[in-house]
């Protein structure tokens, strides 16, 4: 979430022009910011793609960590931490980009 709200910082009242510091800070910024959306969709994929593969002993071995603590019984099980960080992201977004906007 502290990432959330740095990037939208950065995004909504940096700027490109000025200093090579301030361009620099822009640049990492849009790549964070990249990261943070692609993430989620990044996640998504290699859940679906290894889901056949989750009862291998091997591949539990290596791969476990990022299926520790999650229910295995169904592929929408395995949306939660998306969702998760998902809706962190957009309160992040929120909290920056509509302040007067009580409603969302």
């Amino acid at each position: 979430m502290e990432l959330s709200f740095c990037v939208f910082l950065n995004l909504y009242y940096g700027s490109y022009a000025g200093s090579w510091a301030m361009k620099l800070n822009y640049c990492i910024s849009i790549f964070f910011g990249a990261c943070l959306v692609g993430t989620p969709i990044f996640v998504i994929t290699f859940y679906n793609w290894n889901w056949d593969k989750l009862s291998d002993e091997e591949f539990e071995e290596k791969w476990g960590a990022p299926y520790e603590g999650l229910k295995k019984t169904s592929r929408w099980d395995l949306l939660h931490p998306c969702i998760f960080v998902s809706r962190r992201v957009i309160f992040a977004y929120l909290s920056i980009f509509m302040p007067n906007s009580l409603m969302f």
